[in-house]
């Protein structure tokens, strides 16, 4: 089994290199035609062929073998994170009270947060939203449900009545335009 991983990891690394654009652009040589026309490269830096070749190698090399790592633990990882969330999600579990006394029968967790959404749903809230507590003080008929559906609805209703109004008000100020002038017209026409 271990060898076979180990024949997984091993990824074949290509690495190409063109010559002639690493003699011109990255050592700043030349072009020329030799005696026998021939193209042929001179120095017109101080760069050394080598230190770049290695420079182009160590970068290359260091990209390739980061993502050929990252590729291989995604791919082991992913399983077994799914494989864990499965049986944490499907895993007895038992909801005890802040002293750790128990609260309900083992039950799974994908079944307790049902149930938490069931109740958050359900559950009675003030005009704000939050949870109502019973201190004596207002009353709350609204669930939770009840309150984010108006919320939903109020959010709707404002902004077509705000667009709905704004095409009113543009039709009155047209309105009131066209009043005024024909009152001026009137005015300027009777003369002060």
């Amino acid at each position: 089994m271990r060898d076979e991983q180990q024949a997984e990891a091993h990824v074949p690394i290509t690495i190409s290199i063109d010559v002639e654009q690493l003699l011109k652009s990255e050592l700043g040589w030349t072009a020329y035609t030799d005696d026998i026309g021939e193209p042929d490269y001179a120095p017109g830096g101080d760069g050394r062929i080598v230190d770049v070749v290695a420079a182009k190698l160590a970068a290359a090399i260091q990209n390739d073998v980061k993502t050929a790592v990252l590729d291989a633990v995604r791919e082991r990882t992913l399983d077994q994170v799914d494989d864990l969330i499965d049986e944490v999600m499907e895993g007895s579990i038992r909801l005890t009270s802040q002293y750790g006394e128990p609260k309900s029968p083992e039950t799974t967790l994908r079944e307790a947060m049902i149930k938490a959404m069931t109740d958050r749903l359900e559950s009675k809230v003030d005009r704000d939203g939050k949870p109502f507590r019973n201190d004596g003080y207002g009353r709350s008929d609204k669930t939770y449900l009840q309150w984010r559906a108006e919320q939903t609805a109020s959010t709707i209703l404002d902004k077509e009545l705000s667009s709905k109004l704004a095409e009113a008000a543009k039709a009155i100020k047209v309105s009131a335009t066209e009043i005024v002038g024909k009152k001026i017209a009137e005015v300027l026409g009777r003369g002060f």
